[in-house]
């Protein structure tokens, strides 16, 4: 086969790929149709530009799977608009009131809605666990040195109760 055959099979198999998406199979027979081609300019026996076809569709077929993969590596989604809210920290400028679901806080110097689980106190510090319509559910955020006191305090009652 002379080499404009190869390149108008290489071409119908590109157009068969835009034309059925989803496939990704075409796309390499087109590559090895294209590999063939230029063979063709150094092997005049059509058996030798059909082995060059069928060898190079069996290494696109094989790499197929792991250039796909690569492809279709889903990246960590961007956050956009209240979503980037989400694992922040924000203060309390009106309690939390968790029977009557009232609460603002300040969160990226701007004020929202808020609701937990637990009563939270004005000028506690809180994290944005997920956003439910336009109020932000937040749980009270706790520090290296809050866990420490408490642990030294539950320290101090067992030492009471031990006696020492």
């Amino acid at each position: 086969m002379p080499f404009w055959g190869w390149m108008i099979a290489a071409a119908v198999l590109a157009i068969a790929e835009m034309a059925l998406p989803g496939t990704f199979f075409f796309l390499f027979l087109a590559a090895a149709a294209v590999l063939a081609g230029i063979a063709s300019l150094l092997i005049p026996a059509l058996a030798g530009q059909l082995a060059v076809f069928v060898a190079g569709a069996v290494v696109a077929l094989l790499l197929a799977p792991k250039l796909a993969r690569r492809l279709n590596t889903p990246e960590e989604p961007v956050r956009l608009n209240v979503d980037s809210l989400v694992g922040s920290v924000g203060i309390v400028e009106e309690a939390i009131d968790p029977i009557h679901h009232r609460g603002l806080v300040k969160v990226q110097g701007q004020q929202w809605r808020a609701i937990a689980s637990e009563p939270i106190a004005a000028g506690a510090q809180v994290r944005v666990l997920r956003v439910e319509g336009t109020r932000l559910v937040v749980v009270p955020r706790v520090t290296w040195e809050q866990v420490l006191a408490q642990e030294s305090d539950a320290a101090q009652e067992i030492r009471q109760r031990q006696g020492g």
